[in-house]
């Protein structure tokens, strides 16, 4: 059994402490870790010699972005075609030509968002429950983490085991708008790297890990306030994590 320090006690009693959660902690919800969810994912978009040690040893987000990119190439024509086919775009041969060659320009960004839109759903639909892979022992400890005094958890986590432990608490992810109403005075489940039901707001590969650094300001600041301001209790991660890096050197 491990003993809890008394100053991490008085701590957490004094309202100071902030959990930040990670994916080994719902791993024993029966979730998939990191490299298993890059296994599965990989798996469903036709990459099916990636070897998980090779994910051990790599960056993930520099993975994820590999996978990104594969399916990006593997499905541009089909996703272009039925974009321009939603359009409903209809013209001569010459006109249709010249309305390929603006299409290409005009649109190359938006079928680059769904394409990204799409993959990201991919991903979340393989955040699911293993019932091979729960642990009943460990859950039953893990479930008192609800009963303590935490205004903020902090979680790089999409499922809803945190929901289930807090049900009180208003869940804030970016991407999604709900971000902007974030407010210090409100108990928040603060999900950083997005939630399983809001594909637009993941965070996944290294491309959108560094789009959340540069296009959410106001949530990242509140973010480093939290964590300059209070303790934060790091749950369920290694420090090989590339969020957890960003923090550290932050401070």
């Amino acid at each position: 059994m491990v003993d809890i320090p008394k100053k991490m006690i008085r701590q957490i009693i004094s309202g100071v402490v902030v959990p930040f959660v990670g994916a080994g902690f719902s791993r024993y919800y029966g979730y998939p870790s990191w490299t298993e969810l890059l296994k599965k994912t990989a798996e469903t978009i036709g990459v099916n010699d990636l070897d998980p040690e090779d994910i051990g040893k790599g960056d993930p987000l520099q993975i994820a972005q590999s996978l990104l990119q594969y399916y990006k190439v593997k499905m541009y024509e089909s996703r272009k075609e039925a974009f321009i086919k939603e359009l409903e775009i209809s013209a001569s041969e010459n006109q249709k030509n010249e309305l390929n060659e603006l299409l290409s320009k005009i649109l190359e960004g938006e079928i680059q968002i769904r394409l990204e839109h799409d993959f990201s759903s991919i991903v979340l639909k393989k955040v699911e429950i293993s019932e091979e892979r729960k642990d009943t022992d460990a859950i039953e400890k893990l479930n008192r983490l609800g009963d303590l005094n935490f205004s903020h958890i902090l979680t790089t986590n999409y499922e809803e085991v945190l929901e289930g432990l807090f049900p009180k608490h208003k869940v804030l992810s970016p991407g999604t708008g709900k971000e902007l109403s974030w407010n210090d005075n409100e108990r928040s489940i603060i999900k950083i790297h997005g939630d399983r039901n809001s594909p637009e707001g993941v965070i996944f590969t290294h491309s959108q890990f560094y789009k959340f650094i540069h296009d959410f300001g106001y949530f990242r600041s509140k973010l480093y306030t939290l964590f300059s301001s209070n303790v934060v209790l790091m749950m369920g991660y290694g420090f090989n994590d590339l969020t957890i890096h960003q923090t550290y050197f932050q401070f």
